[in-house]
């Protein structure tokens, strides 16, 4: 077996590995806690285990989980989708080119409702807040409320 097929062989294994540990993150309901330590594991750069809170379901890139990064006294509810990726299908990777990466970081003290979405490239500042279902398409400032599909700033 060459140099380059055993490299190759070692990047679909370690992959693979975040893949399925993403897979049995998602699905951990019974000990929050747990779900935390399995992102960790994978990559993701959480600052503080035990002052985050991950909720069941909430979908943390699986093929980049390096490329996120939380900070403390986060709060990322049920169903909350972050990616830090994006990869057209084939017949669009003409227009749109190869796999796109771009970090995300979630800075210390932000809540995120159930099924928010956060898109690749994004900088949530500190003491943000998501509202449910909102689709974050831009960096937020520190202390900013947003809803919405696009995420946009609520006045109150």
């Amino acid at each position: 077996m060459s140099t380059e097929s055993q490299r190759s062989s070692l990047l679909n294994s370690k992959t693979f590995i975040k893949i399925l540990l993403g897979h049995l993150a998602y699905f951990v309901s019974f000990w929050p806690s747990l779900c935390v330590l399995i992102h960790k594991i994978r990559g993701v750069r959480i600052k503080n285990l035990s002052k985050t809170y991950i909720g069941y379901h909430a979908l943390i890139d699986n093929v980049y989980p390096e490329l996120i990064t939380i900070d403390e006294n986060c709060i990322i509810e049920s169903n909350v989708l972050i990616f830090a990726h994006f990869k057209p299908s084939p017949p669009l990777q003409k227009y749109y080119g190869e796999v796109k990466k771009q970090a995300v970081n979630i800075h210390k003290g932000t809540y995120i409702g159930s099924s928010a979405i956060i898109l690749p490239g994004v900088t949530v500042g500190e003491n943000c807040i998501i509202y449910p279902g909102a689709v974050v398409t831009h960096d937020l400032p520190p202390n900013t409320i947003v809803a919405g599909n696009p995420a946009k700033k609520l006045k109150i």
